[in-house]
């Protein structure tokens, strides 16, 4: 798991969080309120979904440019509401079923009070196997 969570608020520009998953070469955001509750994430899925909805699409050139891009829309206009999440007292066989069960690559990690605590993903559960604590 990791606890330095990188994280969006619903009122982020997508070009704000677009930003974010590049520089730090993550795949999606959780998004959280000013009290810190997940209320939603947004992944690259999110955006190439956005996208593809737009009516006036831009071409390819465009893209290169970055002409016509949609950042004024905001995280809320796109992301995920309310994520599967899990607490930290669960264990990992039961992260690891959800992400499998529920085709999903990161799981936002709560407190009782659903105040984001960290995320898990795949790669960190493969981590885990790798470093020792195989089944059997």
């Amino acid at each position: 798991m990791s606890t330095e969570v990188i994280t969006a608020s619903p009122d982020d520009t997508l070009a704000a969080a677009a930003n974010a998953m590049v520089t730090n070469d993550i795949g999606g955001l959780p998004v959280i309120d000013a009290d810190g509750f997940v209320v939603g994430i947004v992944t690259e899925a999110d955006f190439v979904e956005h996208e593809a909805k737009r009516d006036r699409p831009p071409s390819v050139l465009d893209l290169f440019f970055n002409r016509q891009r949609s950042a004024d829309s905001l995280v809320r206009d796109v992301m995920t509401p309310f994520p599967a999440l899990i607490t930290a007292d669960r264990l990992v066989v039961e992260a690891a079923e959800q992400l499998t069960r529920r085709g999903i690559k990161r799981l936002p990690v709560v407190d009782e009070e659903r105040r984001l605590v960290g995320i898990v993903s795949r790669s960190d559960i493969v981590r885990y196997l790798a470093d020792g604590h195989l089944p059997g």
